[in-house]
């Protein structure tokens, strides 16, 4: 390997091709057993392990947005069944007549799907069109935001592709909503499709006269309660989806997902002659200076776990890192606490003990408990800076966090003058915190996901409401011509139509919130492992649920309002006619 090595930037660098199938993580334990490579590495990674590095940022990024579209997709199908069961109910007569001039089943359900299909595939091509000047504006956004090359034109052939997949999954649906014109009768068709009950629902709620149209509106959603249900279902899953990404904007924003990151006005590097015990001498000579002072002894590198190399950052005192999520942190020098990835990666658990270093420097730990760490993707461990010293023989440089940054050059010459002989120190400006960066970064992804999602969310809203108004109107005709013939105004019977749909809304948004409670953090979970975040444990508050909620009950009722402006051509004098 020496031999094929180059030199780069003081650094001696060297590539190992691999047969195929060879297995990397065994190859590495062989090496290290026999001739110590990573103790004699500064690194040794991967091509799979830099590039998954890399590409961290659009990984998660691409797995937001790929639940989100699985999530439209979900919603155009219960739309899109509504609408046919709709349309059948409402042709139920044209229907009849086409069955009994000789018409199959298929042929009918053809007409249905080839309209669909039609309409799918007008909105694929209009969809990739406007995708080329949208990819291009957020392509030069994130670019801005991450520093990475963003790729700025549309690979035609495999969004054809997946819109195509899309609209085969579709077709399997469209089959399954035009199931009700197998049962059509030519006969039935002759009374109007009327069946022997007349009503949708037992359930009558009465009506009051104040306020008027909100109770007409709560009587009309009861009385057809199963007609809704597909509406209710969309209210549900768009404000389980915002719910689930304000949980996620507010686990990340703000440096929350910044655990284990220090941020010290004062570095004090110790030099091989420290011991353990001076330590403490270090601690009690900052806190004469400063009570409220945080000082933590710390370095990070790279150590083998049972022959498997991970990233160990060892610390003391532990917990002003860390937060255990299971048992807790470790105390004593023969303890550590890993993160719940490395714990699945070696099939270790709380209590067991593994051997952390490598040959005679071995020593056995135990785990003491679970921790997150979105360091080196979750793949890390924690010790005390005592248990590291068992292996190597060094202790860690120490960090000091003062409660008031003019107190920073007192810390400091304090130091100095006390324990020159095993420190040396250097002040770190307050203004000069490298995390600043990735912390704004991460908002303003944050920020933006956010918008993209209400906003979407909001137009599918409209949508939606759109295309099932149009179907409601359509079949209450004659209800809004009765309604009309008893005094009440086109307005009010907006208003009715609009309460109607915001009731829906909020039964959605009620039954959204329920299962956002129960399996947001859970799903997130899952997504956010690639990260190294395998529990989120933001809280699900009310204003979490209330602003989604408020968002689609609002859209809702504004959608409904604006789609029920045809109830002023209803004209009384239809009703002879009927």
């Amino acid at each position: 390997m020496y031999a094929d090595a180059r030199e780069s930037w003081r650094n001696i660098e060297t590539s190992v091709y691999f047969r195929n199938g060879a297995d990397y993580l065994e190859i590495k334990k062989e090496l290290n057993k026999s001739c110590n490579l990573t103790e004699i590495s500064n690194l040794v990674i991967s091509d799979e392990e830099t590039e998954s590095y890399t590409k961290l940022y659009s990984d998660t990024g691409s797995g937001v947005v790929v639940a989100f579209v699985i999530l439209l997709i979900i919603i155009a199908i219960i739309t899109m069944y509504h609408s046919i069961t709709t349309s059948v109910e409402m042709e139920y007569i044209n229907l009849g007549i086409l069955k009994s001039q000789g018409f199959t089943t298929w042929k009918i359900r053809l007409v249905y799907i080839l309209q669909y299909i039609i309409a799918e595939v007008i909105g694929a091509v209009i969809g990739l069109i406007l995708s080329v000047p949208v990819l291009f504006l957020l392509g030069t956004i994130f670019q801005g935001i991450t520093g990475l090359a963003t790729v700025h034109y549309v690979s035609f052939l495999k969004c054809g592709i997946l819109s195509a997949a899309v609209i085969a999954l579709t077709v399997v649906f469209l089959i399954l909503a035009t199931g009700k014109i197998s049962k059509i009768s030519p006969v039935r068709a002759i009374s109007g499709g009327k069946s022997e009950i007349h009503f949708d629902s037992r359930l009558n709620l009465p009506i009051k006269a104040k306020p008027l149209s909100f109770f007409m509106g709560m009587r009309q959603f009861t009385s057809r309660g199963k007609s809704y249900i597909g509406v209710i279902l969309i209210a549900a899953l768009l404000v389980y989806f915002m719910m689930s990404i304000i949980v996620l904007s507010d686990r990340l924003s703000g440096g929350k997902f910044m655990s284990g990151m220090i941020y010290p006005n004062v570095i004090a590097i110790t030099s091989d002659e420290m011991k353990i015990e001076d330590m403490k001498k270090i601690e009690e000579t900052v806190y004469e200076t400063d009570s409220n002072a945080k000082v933590f002894f710390n370095t990070t590198e790279y150590m083998l776990m049972n022959d498997v190399e991970f990233w160990c950052d060892a610390a003391t005192p532990v917990e002003l890192m860390y937060q255990p999520l299971e048992g807790r942190v470790p105390v004593y020098d023969n303890e550590v606490a890993i993160t719940e990835i490395v714990a699945d990666e070696l099939d270790v658990k709380i209590g067991d003990t593994v051997l952390i270093g490598s040959g005679k420097n071995a020593k056995e730990f135990i785990v003491t408990g679970y921790y997150q760490s979105l360091s080196e993707l979750g793949k890390t461990f924690t010790m005390t800076a005592e248990g590291r010293y068992r292996i190597t023989g060094n202790l860690p440089n120490c960090y000091i966090e003062v409660s008031d940054f003019s107190l920073a050059d007192e810390v400091s010459k304090s130091l100095e003058e006390k324990h020159s002989d095993i420190i040396s120190t250097t002040i770190i400006r307050e203004e000069d915190n490298s995390a600043d960066g990735v912390i704004k970064m991460i908002d303003a992804i944050c920020l933006i996901v956010l918008i993209v999602v209400f906003s979407i969310s909001i137009i599918f809203s409209l949508v939606v409401i759109n295309m099932i108004c149009t179907k409601t109107f359509t079949k209450e005709r004659t209800d809004i011509g009765i309604l009309k013939s008893l005094g009440f105004t086109a307005e009010k019977l907006q208003l009715q139509f609009s309460f109607r749909f915001m009731i829906i809304a909020a039964i959605g948004s009620v039954i959204g919130a329920v299962v956002s409670f129960f399996f947001t953090r859970p799903l997130l979970g899952i997504l956010l492992r690639i990260v190294g975040l395998t529990r989120i444990e933001t809280p699900i508050t009310f204003t979490t649920f209330i602003i989604p909620a408020a968002a689609i009950c609002a859209s809702f009722f504004i959608f409904a309002y604006f789609a029920a402006r045809k109830i002023k051509s209803v004209e009384v004098r239809e009703l002879i006619s009927e």
